[in-house]
């Protein structure tokens, strides 16, 4: 079962608040792109804090930050959060909370203008921060998507029987088809004589060893390794200039409303009043031909419709924390997301092809940006 922790509000001057659930034993905070909670805060160090959970709550420690932790207004080192604390990082503070963050399943009746207006004050941005340093499996079958821990156990087997650690419910998968059982630090993958077979990069195994990021199917299920990894990992501070010139660019592709779209000096999109009030423009073709310039680079929520968080933080990760350079090996692709998606991905492999290189490149994409690369 996932551990939970209540969870931490980042309280907002403007603009709904944001909620993350804390899933997480260890939880940093600060301005480097690394955290677990980035804070857009100048006045907050890179690695400002950390957050310690455990059966017994929470404690907040201040890691050398330059302007210091507070806790309801008083400098401290470490100290034990109660419900309702309030810290202060830089000028940022966060509320402690132990109530989970709560699903909206209502929605919310817009009659006006006003009422739009009143919406946008009360919403709030769910975001979850998650253990990313365990080992665990991700299994897709036909049912649903779920994730299997694997740090507390030796061994998991799969097959279609609920005996088994793993139940894929298919015809084509044997009642004990596979097992992943831990070997030293790293995870062994094995077929247990299965039918049909187990089968790994094309070809079906008996046995191998499992890497980061590794995907096996069984039946047709499709199940995903992830080795997990620490925070060191998540900047090139060990990473030598050689690597970094022989890494492929990225191209990233952004979601349903992630991109910005423009009508000559008027910007369409991103605004939530515009959608609101005068939806017809944005019906497609009908509306108006429309130019996307850029990724859309704020907080956006449409009531009723979606939540979403600034993309540009994903290039700015890249960039800082990885090394990629902007035009150079890394991209970003803008475009209309009303449009038929075959039409976006017609433009995405014109765009790709005018890119200054030669090599192939990593399509990371989210939402319906996903669908776009298939076509």
């Amino acid at each position: 079962m996932e551990q939970r922790f209540g969870k931490l509000v980042l309280v907002e001057q403007e603009g709904p608040e944001r909620e993350f659930g804390l899933s997480k034993a260890s939880v940093t905070l600060g301005r480097a792109l690394s955290n677990d909670i980035v804070l857009g805060d100048s006045r907050a160090s890179r690695e400002h804090a950390r957050l310690e959970c455990g059966p017994q709550g929470c404690e907040i420690v201040d890691l050398g930050s330059s302007n210091g932790t507070r806790l309801n207004g008083n400098p401290v080192q470490r100290e034990v959060l109660k419900p309702g604390d309030v810290v202060g990082l830089g000028s940022s503070q966060l509320r402690y909370e132990v109530e989970p963050t709560q699903d909206d399943l209502e929605l919310t009746r817009l009659d006006s203008e006003s009422d739009v207006a009143r919406s946008m004050e009360h919403e709030v941005l769910p975001m979850a921060i998650n253990e990313t340093d365990l080992p665990r499996l991700v299994v897709f079958d036909r049912e649903q998507a779920r994730e299997v821990p694997l740090h507390a156990v030796d061994s998991v087997t799969i097959g279609r029987t609920d005996e088994n650690d793993v139940m894929v419910d298919q015809g084509k998968v044997s009642r004990r088809h596979a097992e992943v059982v831990r070997k030293g630090d790293g995870w062994l993958l094995r077929d247990l004589g299965s039918t049909n077979g187990t089968w790994l990069r094309g070809e079906a195994i008996e046995e191998r060893l499992l890497q980061d990021g590794d995907a096996f199917r069984v039946g047709r299920a499709q199940i995903v390794f992830k080795g997990g990894h620490a925070q060191e990992a998540l900047t090139m501070a060990d990473a030598t200039f050689a690597r970094m010139s022989t890494r492929r660019p990225v191209v990233f592709v952004p979601g349903l409303m992630g991109s910005d779209l423009w009508a000559g000096n008027e910007r369409v999109w991103p605004s939530v009043k515009n959608f609101l009030t005068h939806p017809e423009r944005f019906r497609y073709p009908d509306g108006g031909p429309f130019e996307s310039r850029g990724i859309v680079d704020e907080l956006v929520i449409v009531p009723n419709l979606i939540k979403q968080d600034q993309y540009n933080r994903l290039g700015d990760y890249l960039v800082e924390e990885l090394g990629y350079r902007r035009g150079l090996d890394y991209f970003e692709f803008a475009y209309d997301w009303r449009q038929d998606v075959r039409q976006s991905a017609r433009e995405l492999a014109r765009r790709i092809g005018e890119l200054p290189t030669s090599r192939p490149v990593a399509i990371m994409s989210h939402s319906l940006g996903t669908l776009v690369p298939r076509y």
